[in-house]
């Protein structure tokens, strides 16, 4: 946290960490004050410095306020910057618009999907270090890389909606997460057997409203 402190141009003087939620002391060039690791990570500094800021860009001119926002406009340069600034990393090679996701990796090596939109004018970071993100594709990530396999989908919905998953040997199948976590169970192909199957249809029929008639 020193090190994040000192690019914003500040320290932090805490001489202790308990948690992400436990406020810590912080100084800019000229002010102190108290705020979680949490709240810090998500891109809040100093409020003082921060009013000083606000009455100053009501008198900038309309002209001048534009073309500060053409410079700002998004890009792949702006998202490989705020991710070092993180001490993350911008995975993805190309912008293409505000909408689209772009892959991310946080300092402690988690991965996950959001937009550019997201990371820089909402302050989000990587989710499972926030504690938003506690079991999504994330974990399913996690929990094929331990068994050896990959967790081929990009979008997660629940646990119940079927992701995509490729075993060491090259197969591939589809399973939800609440199978693969909880069942403990792998690729169907090795094992000889598809002891989800009625399980995964009875999951996949209740998360599109429907129900399985063969219970």
């Amino acid at each position: 946290m020193r090190k994040f402190a000192e690019k914003k141009g500040g320290l932090c003087l805490a001489t202790e960490y308990i948690n992400r939620r436990n406020p810590l002391e912080w100084q800019c060039k000229g002010h102190k004050w108290k705020a979680s690791t949490k709240d810090i990570l998500k891109g809040t500094w100093c409020r003082m410095c921060r009013k000083r800021v606000i009455p100053i860009q009501k008198h900038i001119a309309p002209d001048i306020q534009h073309q500060k926002c053409s410079h700002r406009r998004f890009n792949i340069d702006i998202a490989n910057s705020i991710a070092q600034e993180r001490d993350g990393k911008c995975i993805s090679t190309e912008y293409v618009n505000a909408k689209t996701p772009m892959f991310w990796r946080c300092a402690k090596g988690y991965e996950w999907s959001t937009t550019l939109y997201r990371i820089k004018n909402m302050g989000r970071w990587c989710p499972q270090c926030s504690g938003n993100f506690p079991c999504g594709l994330i974990e399913a990530k996690e929990i094929a890389h331990s068994r050896g396999g990959t967790c081929l989908s990009k979008e997660y919905l629940n646990v119940r909606a079927p992701l995509y998953w490729m075993c060491s040997k090259g197969h591939k199948w589809s399973a939800s997460f609440n199978c693969i976590k909880h069942s403990k169970s792998w690729c169907p192909q090795c094992s000889g057997n598809f002891p989800c199957d009625l399980m995964e249809a009875k999951e996949i029929a209740h998360s599109r409203g429907a129900r399985n008639l063969m219970s």
